[in-house]
């Protein structure tokens, strides 16, 4: 399944750069093999599937970079009930992810319960689970995955900065304060995918999101 047509080369050594730094280089390197995910492997309908595929394109082209990808990251690996964020990165050789990703279908047909819960649902969303600092324990840079299946970057936009100005009008927590910094602040697209950036205020601290949405349509 592997291509020969491997992207630019990295310079990936992350040990030393500032967090910022050694996120944006994993952003990158997803950003250059989406082509990748989207015509080499099955892009299933459900979110499990897609992850799971999504992990397997990535890791077999890490090569020789300093970071890897990990399915279904435990939060709390000395807690049998820990949370888990769908994917964990991890600098080889160490055993805490410096970055993780929640990952979330863009799909209008999904069942009406489901329709927020990229920001939020009864059991954690997605940007909801981080600011209740249920994933990305102890980070300050986290992301999401948006695998989108309907409609076009442009309306998922609209409507999940229109669900996050539903809840700075009236949060449905009473944990949570949601702010205009909350919203998705577009950075740039194409056909293949859209990347967004949000400020979000935590239970106890700020972090920075990171949003890459795949165009799976």
């Amino acid at each position: 399944m592997q291509s020969n047509n491997k992207p630019s080369s990295f310079n990936s050594t992350l040990i030393g750069l500032p967090k910022n730094r050694s996120v944006e280089k994993v952003i990158l390197f997803i950003e250059s093999y989406i082509e990748v995910f989207h015509k080499e492997y099955n892009i299933t309908s459900n979110e499990k599937g897609l992850n799971h595929q999504f992990i397997l394109c990535m890791n077999s082209y890490v090569g020789d970079e300093t970071f890897f990808f990990h399915h279904e990251n435990v939060e709390d690996p000395q807690n049998g009930n820990s949370a888990q964020s769908d994917i964990g990165v991890f600098i080889r050789g160490t055993q805490k992810a410096f970055f993780v990703l929640e990952a979330k279908r863009l799909d209008s047909t999904i069942q009406k319960y489901r329709e927020k819960e990229y920001v939020l649902r009864d059991n954690g969303g997605g940007i909801e689970r981080f600011k209740k600092e249920i994933h990305g324990i102890g980070l300050t840079y986290v992301g999401m995955i948006g695998y989108m299946q309907t409609d076009n970057f442009e309306s998922w936009l609209e409507k999940i900065n229109a669900y996050i100005d539903e809840e700075i009008l009236s949060s449905s927590s009473s944990e949570l304060n949601w702010k205009d910094k909350d919203k998705l602040i577009l950075e740039k697209s194409n056909k293949l995918f859209s990347t967004y950036k949000s400020q979000h205020q935590c239970k106890t601290k700020d972090i920075s999101m990171y949003h890459i949405w795949i165009d799976l349509i």
